[in-house]
């Protein structure tokens, strides 16, 4: 697991990642263009101020149009235009 904090002094908070899963489906859908679609679980804790236990859950759902270029200058390059929307499903707040 990552630290992750305030590098300042100041002992305010300090997140740990904890697991990370991801689905994801792929579907060409013309010449050079693709879509991709995924399911993404994440699950965050942390400590407010040393007092306070903060877990999160959440539950992404992006959408990625890919367009890969033809040239062969270019080749092995794409860009990607995408969106997501995004769900908290557990967030708890414990006293230590």
């Amino acid at each position: 697991m990552s630290k992750l904090g305030n590098s300042s002094g100041v002992k305010s908070s300090s997140l740990r990642s904890g697991m990370h899963a991801r689905v994801y489906l792929g579907y060409i859908l013309a010449d050079g263009f693709s879509i991709q679609t995924e399911l993404i679980y994440s699950h965050q804790i942390g400590k407010e101020q040393g007092v306070f236990t903060r877990r999160l859950d959440y539950i992404n759902l992006p959408v990625i149009l890919h367009y890969i270029f033809p040239s062969s200058m270019l080749s092995g390059f794409y860009l990607e235009l995408d969106h997501q929307i995004g769900f908290v499903i557990n967030n708890q707040l414990k006293s230590s």
